[in-house]
């Protein structure tokens, strides 16, 4: 059966009463054929492929109130009057066919379109996606390619504020200045630079305010020792003669250190237990 939205839609002729061939039908059995006409193409409407099966004429004939013998007999007059055509098992209107052609043609294009138009969103949606998931990855391609500029960066700047031989005019403090000290001092920077660890202004000043009291053969002795060994820290020279003063007690330094910041007084009656092993505090310029 069709569509029941499908019922709603009917064409018919307002001047179809005064059509030929409904004449003729109207001559022989009067408002009887007339309705009885548009009875029958009311049922091809609904049917499929709009034929109906002559075998269920009996059935036709009830649903209209009249006996199988009457609606053949206006059956037989309609098709002779060319208003239905009829084979071994079908009968139809050939005017009803045409024009529910022009109509189902009509009825398909907005569904065609509606494919194409829910095809193409379909498409864009799926364009859309794509588009969605590459945006995040090109985010992150970009954060990565940004942080790859940022620490090639700070790499520069921490490379170009190496230096890899003494400036000139380094300041030196008083007694800790002469041109053998300079020389020392300029081999050490120079040997930092050729083992890859060279060093900044701020460590070489911490180097020299660190060794400034050790003296100048002690400060000599170590860079010569240090720098043959291959050291990246500089130590004394124990076995060359560097500093003649009594080795620093750091131990009891770093004791005495911690007991002012506590606020107390090296007494009998106060010990300050250091856990710190010996080795940690052990001098590695």
């Amino acid at each position: 059966m069709a569509n029941i939205k499908d019922t709603y839609t009917f064409l018919h002729d307002a001047n179809a009463r005064n059509d030929e061939r409904i004449l003729m039908l109207r001559a022989e059995f009067g408002m009887e054929g007339y309705g009885w006409y548009f009875a029958v193409i009311e049922m091809l409407r609904e049917a499929n492929a709009y034929q109906l099966l002559s075998k269920c004429l009996p059935g036709f004939a009830m649903s209209l109130g009249m006996t199988k013998d009457r609606f053949s007999e206006m059956l037989e007059c309609a098709v002779s009057v060319e208003l239905l055509e009829r084979n071994e098992t079908h009968f139809w209107s050939p005017s009803l066919l045409r024009r529910m052609d022009r109509y189902d043609q009509k009825r398909e294009r907005p569904r065609e379109n509606g494919s194409k138009c829910k095809a193409n969103a379909k498409q864009m949606l799926s364009k859309c996606s794509e588009s969605n998931k590459q945006i995040p990855e090109q985010e992150q391609e970009q954060e990565q390619e940004q942080e790859q500029d940022l620490r090639s960066k700070k790499k520069s700047q921490k490379s170009s504020s190496r230096i890899r031989e003494l400036p000139e005019g380094f300041p030196l403090p008083a007694g800790f200045d002469s041109a053998r000290v300079v020389g020392s001092l300029a081999k050490w920077v120079e040997h930092r630079a050729k083992i890859g660890k060279a060093m900044t202004r701020e460590q070489l000043a911490a180097l020299v305010e660190n060794w400034a009291s050790s003296g100048e053969a002690a400060f000599t002795a170590a860079v010569k020792k240090s720098a043959e060994s291959g050291y990246q820290g500089l130590f004394h020279d124990k076995a060359g003669g560097g500093n003649t003063d009594p080795p620093r007690d750091i131990h009891a330094e770093n004791m005495a250190i911690m007991r002012r910041s506590c606020g107390l007084e090296p007494t009998k009656q106060t010990e300050v237990i250091d856990i710190t092993p010996k080795e940690f505090f052990k001098n590695d310029y």
